[in-house]
């Protein structure tokens, strides 16, 4: 019952953000590795099990998240629009946690910088 403490924490904590912004997806990505971390510490056996549960109700609780906080920002846009950013958003997210946890040795602070000036050249097709 530990693992069930430690997603209504992470719950909780995601859902403080009350704003949109690049440090609220910072915040969101590291609440989610922290989350990661201490669940495959305390339960190494059946992390992998109950890690297909979690991420689908991690991931919903992202989208909402973003959802809710788009709305507020940008009351003028349709929600099918705000919806479809949140989603992609809500899953780049998740899936970052991911790839961190598996494949990365820097700090979840210096992977997500690292993610979003990527993320930021791609976009401006001044990555190398």
């Amino acid at each position: 019952m530990e693992e069930i403490k430690w997603l209504f924490t992470v719950l909780k904590e995601l859902s403080n953000n009350e704003e949109f912004s690049e440090e609220m997806l910072k915040s969101l990505f590291l609440s989610i590795t922290t989350f990661h971390m201490g669940l495959s510490t305390r339960c190494q056996r059946s992390y992998h099990d109950m890690s297909v549960n979690i991420e689908a109700i991690l991931k919903k609780e992202l989208e909402q998240i973003i959802f809710h906080l788009l709305l507020k920002k940008y009351k003028d846009q349709g929600d099918e629009k705000l919806r479809m950013n949140s989603t992609m958003l809500s899953w780049m997210i998740y899936g970052a946690s991911i790839d961190w946890k598996e494949n990365s040795n820097k700090s979840p602070e210096d992977y997500f910088e690292d993610a979003s000036l990527s993320i930021r050249q791609l976009l401006k097709n001044e990555i190398v």
